[in-house]
């Protein structure tokens, strides 16, 4: 009888060890399920990242395109400016040349 008692002692330890180690798994696989979660919200996080960065980087490419046209456009005014100024003195030049003939005939 005293093997009989001894022996469920040992079957009762046995369930108790077998039950902590259950128990153990179990947090373990929470664990790994808690970090393959994060490493999808990881990896979500970096694929959004990644595509901001080529959002900034294709808007950037515009605004150096743009910049580029305002640049060319720029100097294209700055051309037609010296024309338009060139023109306008030469008006000043016959509006002065006019008035010098007016002035001799009057004399």
């Amino acid at each position: 009888m005293a093997s009989v008692e001894a022996g469920g002692k040992l079957v009762d330890a046995a369930s108790t060890t077998i039950t902590d180690i259950v128990a153990s798994v179990e947090r373990v696989i929470a664990f790994m399920r808690d970090i393959s979660m994060a490493s999808q919200e990881q990896s979500l996080g970096i694929g959004q990242v990644n595509d901001a960065v080529k959002q900034m980087e294709a808007m950037t490419t515009q605004n150096a395109c743009l910049a580029e046209h305002a640049e060319n456009e720029s100097r294209v005014m700055r051309t037609q400016t010296l024309k338009l100024a060139e023109l306008v003195g030469s008006f000043r030049l016959l509006n002065a040349s006019w008035q010098a003939r007016d002035a001799l005939d009057e004399r």
